[in-house]
Formats: C-alpha cells, structure tokens, sequence
C-alpha cells in the first residue's frame, strides 16, 4: 500500500488575502506618494516667490519703486533671481504700475499646469500680500 505524503502548500484562499492586501497597501502607497509631489510643487512656487519678494524689496528700498519683469522671465540679473533648474514654475513676471504697485505672477507647467502664485505689492513700505491658487 502507497502511503501518502503530507504536501504542505498555501491554499487559493491564502494566496487571494495576501494579493488583496498587497493591493491595498499600494493603492495608499500611490495616494500618499501623490500628496508628496503635490506639496513639492507648492514648495518650488512658493521658493520662487519668495526670492522675487525678496528682490522687489531690496529695489523698493534702493528705488523707491519696483522692478519690472517681462513675461517669460527665468533669469532676472539685477534681483539675482535664476529659474532655469526649475521643473514646474520656469518663468515669472512684474508688472509694475506708475502708481508705485506691482504683481508679480508665476504660472506652473507639465503637473503643475493650471497652479498660480501670485504677490501683489499694493501695500505700504514694499509688502507683499501672497495671493494663492495653489488648489489642483
């Protein structure tokens, strides 16, 4: 008589639970992964921003008025401003008006399409007030 062996293997069952929960883990590994790279987007504009802020200041103080910056600028020499690493936010612009305010405006591309950050310089003493449209 033939006496048979004791196989030991994982069931349908078993191997179905471990792909369900696999599954699981990397539908939230993907949403929080998304979450990262949405925040780093915000971060570049925001760093950007922050530099021109910090340029049309020192210009306000040495000229009493802001620097205008054309369309489409990623390298500004006289506020020390370079862009051209950047990945979503490459270029920015000042609009500077004669009655001493200015905006300045970046606009994102690729992933960020659709983002703006913008600083309006109306306030007294070169302020800047951040007006976001950072929401996808």
């Amino acid at each position: 008589m033939l006496k048979l062996k004791n196989k030991k293997a994982f069931t349908l069952v078993e191997l179905i639970i471990v792909i369900i929960i696999v599954a699981i883990l990397s539908i939230v590994g993907v949403t929080v992964y998304r979450g990262y790279v949405a925040k780093a987007i915000i971060s570049e504009a925001k760093a950007l921003m922050g530099a021109v802020e910090r340029g049309e200041m020192i210009c306000y103080s040495a000229e009493n008025g802001y620097h205008a910056v054309p369309e489409g600028t990623s390298y500004d020499e006289k506020m020390d401003i370079d862009i051209r690493g950047n990945k979503y936010f490459t270029s920015f612009r000042v609009i500077s008006s004669s009655s001493g305010t200015a905006t300045a405006i970046t606009e994102g591309s690729g992933e960020a399409e659709g983002l703006s950050l913008t600083l309006d310089f109306s306030e007294p003493g070169g302020r800047a007030v951040w007006i976001e449209d950072l929401d996808k």
